[in-house]
C-alpha cells in the first residue's frame, strides 16, 4: 500500500467518523505533528493535501476526551460498538500480531538459509 492509498484510508474513515460518531470530533492530530481543530471548521483543505491523519480526538458528552487513530477500530469506537477499552486492546492485538508475524517471516528465512546452505555446501 503506498502513502497515497494510505492517506485516502485514514481521510475517508475520519469522514465516516465524523458523520456517524456518537462523540463530538474535536480535534485532529496530523503525521507533522500539528493539530486542526474541527469545531466550527467546516472545510478542511486538508483533504485534498497529502498529509495523513495520524489522531482523532473525540469529547463525549461529560467532556472525556479519546484519542484514537483514523481506521477501522477507531471507527468501531466512535460509532459507539464498542468501548475505549476494547479499542485499546485491538490496537494491542493488532501490534502483537504485527509482531509475529514479522518474528515468523525471519524465522522461516533463517531456515531456508540454513537449508541452502547444508545442501549446497
Amino acid at each position: 500500500m503506498d502513502n497515497g492509498a494510505i492517506e485516502q484510508q485514514a481521510k475517508g474513515c475520519f469522514i465516516e467518523i465524523q458523520k456517524n460518531s456518537i462523540y463530538k470530533p474535536i480535534k485532529l492530530i496530523l503525521a507533522d505533528g500539528t493539530s486542526i481543530l474541527v469545531q466550527n471548521n467546516t472545510e478542511f483543505k486538508f483533504l485534498n493535501s497529502t498529509v495523513l491523519i495520524d489522531k482523532i480526538i473525540l469529547s463525549d458528552d461529560d467532556g472525556k476526551l479519546y484519542s484514537i487513530k483514523s481506521n477501522l477500530n477507531g471507527l468501531r469506537f466512535a460509532k459507539g460498538e464498542i468501548n475505549y477499552y476494547e479499542y485499546l486492546w485491538y490496537c494491542k492485538r493488532e501490534i502483537g500480531i504485527l509482531i509475529t508475524i514479522l518474528l515468523m517471516s525471519f524465522g522461516v528465512f533463517i531456515s531456508l538459509g540454513w537449508l541452502l546452505l547444508k545442501y549446497l555446501v
